[in-house]
């Protein structure tokens, strides 16, 4: 029966986590999205499909996921939830594609040839007085989601994206 026990067992770490504090980490993810998805141009008011004509880039966004699709390159941002509900154990990647990677609502597979070029981790972090604010292994620095939207805008020129 320990296996059981096991089961039923809250994650420590989530009970040291205010409502509102929660709360206001499970809309984080979300408002990181808004920042990216926000500074980038639109085609038409389509939510899910944004493209700029000039340069060609495709801009899909669904709740969790936004991708920037180039001719041959992409950049996509996807937040995993961790499996016990507290937000600190999810895992936000921002990868870089090389090809073209399937959008969503488009069936597994739709994109050509794509491989992966480079990828980020990041994971939330709280702290009481500077609130929700982004970490990772490879960038040392704690950044809000403004700070981090302004990160992946400044991997489009590293990605092929302009």
């Amino acid at each position: 029966m320990p296996v059981a026990q096991e089961k039923t067992q809250i994650h420590p770490t989530t009970l040291d986590l205010t409502p509102p504090e929660r709360a206001s980490a499970l809309r984080e993810p979300e408002r990181l999205m808004d920042s990216i998805d926000a500074s980038l141009p639109r085609r038409n008011e389509d939510k899910t499909d944004r493209s700029d004509p000039v340069v060609g880039r495709r801009v899909y966004r669904v709740p969790g996921r936004c991708i920037i699709q180039a001719e041959e390159q992409a950049v996509s941002v996807s937040w995993f939830p961790s499996r016990d509900g507290d937000p600190r154990g999810g895992e936000l990647q921002v990868v870089i594609w090389d090809g073209i990677i399937a959008s969503p609502r488009q069936r597994p597979g739709a994109g050509k040839h794509a491989s992966i070029t480079q990828t980020f981790v990041f994971r939330l972090t709280h702290d009481r007085n500077r609130g929700w604010y982004w970490s990772s292994e490879d960038h040392p620095a704690r950044c809000p989601s403004s700070d981090l939207a302004k990160v992946v805008h400044g991997l489009l020129p590293e990605a092929g994206i302009e």
